[in-house]
């Protein structure tokens, strides 16, 4: 059935999303597994129509069909949309500032999967800077642009136009040298002041974010003027029923 596959049979010569292939790219990857997990997904509690997840394929439908069936429960299971794949063009993203405008042509912005990526998170955070750039620019103002240190989003417009994407590309933290401090615990005190520029804020929340951040300014600068010598902290231990855990070599 294999030989049915667009993959093998040369009609798809690109590389698509590393992480969710097609049921034959597993096929090829993984010659040796002999089991591979599907997971039967209601479309709606107003419909009857059920998403084979994990039996993503382009192949011929007659051949969609017979491999349907050998699977458990949906021996006569009916198909309401094949499968089907999608190779599209996208623009080098090289040739974008950091702004997502086209260097080549002002007044374009380019967000998505014409820039080179896969997934919702990354088109949505793409087409939210270009949106506001491409308003700024209207305005006459002067561009937004977020840093590899600030945001996941700055990490991703980054790679795109200094490194090459050979594949669809996605957000991971390991993508980010900055991933521990990208939490979102803190991201109302690293994008404050570029949400507050952009004018996302209204006056009451500008004033309850600068009153959070000043709080937690003056607990870091407490915190930092706090010592506790060996002895107190083990007796502080004991008092808690604890063993001793500072000792001196």
């Amino acid at each position: 059935m294999l030989q049915y596959s667009p993959i093998v049979s040369g009609i798809i010569e690109t590389h698509g999303p590393r992480h969710c292939p097609s049921i034959d790219r597993k096929v090829l990857n993984f010659p040796d597994k002999t089991e591979h997990q599907i997971f039967l997904e209601l479309e709606s509690l107003d419909s009857d129509e059920i998403y084979v997840n994990g039996f993503t394929t382009a192949m011929p439908p007659f051949a969609q069909e017979e491999i349907l069936h050998t699977i458990c429960g949906l021996e006569h299971a009916k198909i309401m949309r094949y499968g089907y794949a999608v190779e599209y063009d996208y623009v080098p993203a090289f040739q974008l500032y950091p702004s997502l405008e086209n260097k080549k042509i002002s007044g374009l912005f380019c967000a998505g999967q014409i820039n080179g990526t896969s997934g919702y998170e990354e088109a949505a955070a793409q087409g939210l800077i270009a949106g506001i750039n491409a308003g700024r620019k209207i305005l006459q103002k002067s561009p937004i642009f977020i840093d590899r240190s600030e945001a996941y989003i700055g990490v991703m417009i980054d790679d795109l136009i200094h490194k090459k994407t050979p594949e669809p590309y996605r957000v991971l933290p390991s993508r980010s040298e900055y991933r521990l401090h990208l939490r979102f615990d803190n991201a109302f005190m690293r994008l404050y002041e570029k949400t507050k520029e952009i004018g996302l804020l209204s006056p009451e929340k500008i004033s309850f974010l600068e009153e959070a951040i000043e709080k937690v300014i003056q607990e870091v600068k407490r915190l930092k003027n706090i010592s506790i010598s060996m002895q107190e902290a083990n007796q502080f231990l004991k008092n808690k029923n604890c063993m001793d855990f500072f000792q001196r070599e």
